[in-house]
């Protein structure tokens, strides 16, 4: 399960938050809710619960979940954190903080006694992470990187500016053909998410009426249009939030006719890295994984596997076999 926090100085912003959600999940929304989870579905594994018609489906899911106080301390101990803005300005400010807040932790760990006694990261290493700060640049490649092979300082030193996240600005997006953006920093999304979870609440007619009233067709892909719904629209608006955040993950799968399930592992991962994932003793008995793509798998037959070391980086949509010594 991937741990999010939402959090917003705005309490109104994280309201319509997890107002969406919930409509997106079919619960009843309450001003009060604290936390809802959303299970991943995608078409590659509904393959393979037809395959084997098991008698059990685990999904991966993600947790969304909100609390008012200590921020910085959710941020660091959550997998993930979506942050709402009112504005641009107040993203701008946020960040800055942030980045003032880790640059001075690095350079406190890089000049401590704890530094000079641990063996694993280098001064080199934690210098990398400094000039990464530095540089203001949003490079999703080595996010991913430093994500795999420096997750455990991340999580440590409780880095904010490393962790993987989602920035929202309450905002309608200006420029038309793309909403994702990237500034010179980070990838942000902007949406007007108050508009939108009041239209939640209207019927079908006055919905459509005013989705055009308020200009929103820039939302959509034009082949959208023509089936526009309030739940089209709905379900397009969470798989942009949903597609942010699973692009730190790959999905991997174990089954057989019991149970099929369905397990999250960073990218970049190995397979003795998703065997600890399955179950502890797996990983330690692991001696090699038959592998094969459950994309691969066309009018009920399974693509062909192959064997793999415990080096293999671990794929989407990958079905995993271990074979280990007990």
């Amino acid at each position: 399960m991937i741990t999010t926090f939402v959090f917003s100085n705005n309490l109104n912003l994280v309201s319509y938050f997890f107002k969406l959600l919930s409509f997106y999940i079919k619960k009843e929304y309450k001003e009060n809710i604290k936390q809802l989870v959303i299970n991943i579905k995608n078409e590659n594994f509904q393959k393979l619960i037809d395959y084997f018609k098991p008698d059990k489906v685990t999904y991966e899911s993600i947790l969304f979940y909100t609390k008012e106080i200590e921020p910085l301390k959710e941020i660091s101990k959550s997998d993930y954190f979506v942050l709402l803005f009112d504005n641009i300005n107040d993203f701008i400010d946020e960040i800055e903080k942030l980045k003032t807040r880790d640059l001075e932790i690095l350079n406190n760990f890089l000049n401590s006694k704890n530094f000079k006694k641990q063996t694993k990261y280098s001064e080199k290493d934690i210098e990398n992470l400094i000039e990464i700060i530095n540089k203001n640049q949003f490079d999703l490649e080595k996010f991913i990187y430093y994500n795999t092979n420096f997750e455990e300082l991340i999580n440590s030193l409780a880095l904010g500016y490393f962790k993987k996240s989602l920035f929202i600005i309450d905002s309608k997006f200006e420029k038309s053909e793309n909403i994702l953006v990237n500034t010179n920093l980070f990838r942000i999304l902007f949406l007007p998410i108050n508009i939108v979870s009041e239209l939640i609440d209207l019927e079908a007619l006055e919905f459509l009426e005013l989705f055009n009233e308020f200009g929103l067709n820039y939302l959509l892909k034009e082949d959208n249009l023509n089936d526009l719904s309030k739940e089209s629209f709905i379900e397009f608006i969470l798989n942009l939030i949903l597609s942010n955040i699973l692009r730190y993950w790959v999905i991997f799968y174990t089954g057989n006719k019991k149970e099929v399930k369905a397990y999250l592992i960073t990218r970049g991962k190995t397979v003795l890295d998703a065997s600890y994932k399955i179950h502890t003793e797996i990983g330690k008995n692991f001696i090699s994984a038959m592998v094969c793509n459950i994309q691969d798998l066309k009018d009920s037959k399974f693509p062909v596997f192959q064997n793999y070391t415990k080096n293999y980086i671990v794929k989407d949509h990958d079905y995993l076999s271990i074979k280990t010594n007990s």
